[in-house]
């Protein structure tokens, strides 16, 4: 995505509202900590989640501009997923529908690192 199309993005974004020069400040925090910081980084996400995000990664590098890259399709995970509902993450990029459907409390979030995935979110790898 050009430098202008990236912009135009954080400007007309629906939680840039009242946030434009916030959220032009985490693009240009992001495009500098991208750059410095070897490796993956971990960007806050929404309730206190992490993604880990590397440069080129425009999914993950536009949730960090604005919250919620796909606001109307992640908003819906957020509101209208309920604890019983089984979600399903394809995985095309970096997961983050799969984090937003999670969201683990504190305590669930220390035990999935421990243990791994458990419950009715299911993960699987590339088939081959």
């Amino acid at each position: 995505m050009t430098l202008a199309a990236t912009v135009r993005f954080i400007v007309r974004h629906p939680l840039s509202r009242g946030q434009i020069p916030q959220n032009l400040g985490r693009f240009a925090a992001w495009q500098i900590e991208a750059r410095l910081v070897p490796g993956p980084v971990a960007a806050q996400f929404v309730g206190g989640a992490r993604l880990f995000a590397v440069p080129g990664l425009t999914g993950a590098s536009a949730n960090i501009y604005v919250g919620l890259h796909e606001f109307g399709d992640m908003a819906f995970v957020l509101c209208a997923l309920r604890p019983e509902d089984l979600f399903a993450g394809e995985g095309a990029n970096i997961g983050s529908f799969t984090v937003l459907a999670r969201r683990p409390t504190p305590h669930s979030a220390r035990q999935l690192r421990l243990t791994g995935p458990s419950g009715r979110n299911l993960t699987f790898g590339a088939l081959f």
